[in-house]
């Protein structure tokens, strides 16, 4: 009789579990949603203002970090080019930074204010390989905040 149950109760662990998992899904979804929708407020602010500036699509980037952690990013910019780039977090998150690095590792510009939108500008005198650096400094959420980076170039 005992193997019965076990067999019984494997479905309802299993069950359980992918009701969980889509839980997860669906709140971790919820959370990209809100980057994308605030990656797209600060397209429609960037693109009108001051003579256009232009998303450079293929350099988004979304992810998770944890709260007092970072991720870094490298982008090849070009000479002579002004870019901005603009960072943005979910609704948990209060305070991202932003710290951009040249290839020799000389800070280029920081954003280090107390605010959820970071924004760093270069116009780079040669081609070259920059870091990013993406800190996140207030997040609620113990299984860490989604950021998103857009970079624009201007017209």
């Amino acid at each position: 009789m005992r193997p019965f149950n076990v067999i019984r109760s494997a479905p309802r662990t299993a069950f359980a579990l992918l009701a969980l998992l889509a839980t997860t899904t669906v709140l971790a979804d919820k959370y990209y949603d809100q980057v994308r929708s605030n990656l797209q407020d600060r397209y429609d602010y960037w693109h009108n203002r001051d003579g256009g500036w232009n998303q450079i699509g293929d350099l988004r980037d979304t992810d998770v970090v944890k709260d007092g952690d970072y991720t870094t990013i490298t982008y090849t910019l070009l000479k002579g080019n002004s870019y901005k780039i603009v960072g943005v977090c979910d609704n948990q998150c209060s305070d991202l930074d932003l710290e951009l690095r040249d290839d020799g590792s000389n800070l280029i510009e920081r954003d280090s204010a107390s605010d959820d939108i970071p924004i760093v500008e270069v116009t780079p005198r040669r081609d070259g390989k920059f870091t990013l650096k993406v800190s996140m400094r207030d997040c609620s959420s113990s299984a860490g905040c989604v950021y998103g980076v857009d970079v624009y170039r201007a017209r």
